[in-house]
């Protein structure tokens, strides 16, 4: 019995590596994707906001997509994210101030306030576009970039692609092996 019992341990524990493998490798490769030009929407998903200053993290989201605006002028920009704990405003606002005070015309900014987590972003985000045929890129971590596009063609969109911001160096493995749960999760709960 011990060593059946040993056997199925170590076979279980390379089937769950391997699986481990396979989910942080397509998120390591789908990060590092560059969509190509003239997207028709850009969204940008919100992170937390303390009081009304971005986190480093939705800094780094915002930058990225303003790289990418400032080369795609006719690119309308959809910032995505309510109001939680500690935040003084609605995420949304917050990056709206940003792109703003950046250089980003207002009339090129839409705001969506009331998501509370990435299927919601997704999901209200896409309400505003209407049409899930438009081609649009979805800025956020790369770490999150798999996660975020996987949720997107699940809700029907049919010409998304990511679009990676840099993470904090420090905090990439503990965001991975998070995000490794968080696409095990969504599948089972039949969000991608």
């Amino acid at each position: 019995i011990n060593k059946y019992l040993a056997i199925t341990f170590f076979a279980l524990l390379i089937l769950g590596g391997t699986f481990f493998a396979l989910v942080e490798g397509t998120i390591l490769y789908k990060g590092n994707s560059n969509p190509s030009k003239s997207a028709d929407y850009v969204i940008v998903l919100g992170a937390q906001v303390k009081g009304t200053a971005l986190s480093k993290a939705l800094k780094s989201r915002l930058d990225t997509a303003v790289t990418y605006l400032n080369d795609n002028a006719d690119s309308k920009v959809v910032v995505s994210g309510g109001q939680g704990r500690g935040e003084d405003i609605p995420e949304a606002l917050a990056m709206k101030n940003y792109l703003i005070s950046i250089g980003i015309k207002d009339s090129r900014i839409i705001m969506e306030d009331k998501s509370t987590n990435t299927e919601e972003n997704i999901r209200f985000s896409q309400s505003i576009i209407a049409d899930k045929d438009q081609y649009t890129v979805i800025v956020t971590n790369k770490f999150h970039i798999f996660r975020a596009t996987m949720i997107a063609r699940k809700q029907g969109m049919t010409n998304v692609k990511g679009l990676g911001a840099p993470s904090d160096d420090i905090l990439v493995i503990h965001y991975h092996v998070r995000e490794f749960f968080a696409v095990v999760k969504d599948k089972l709960i039949g969000n991608i």
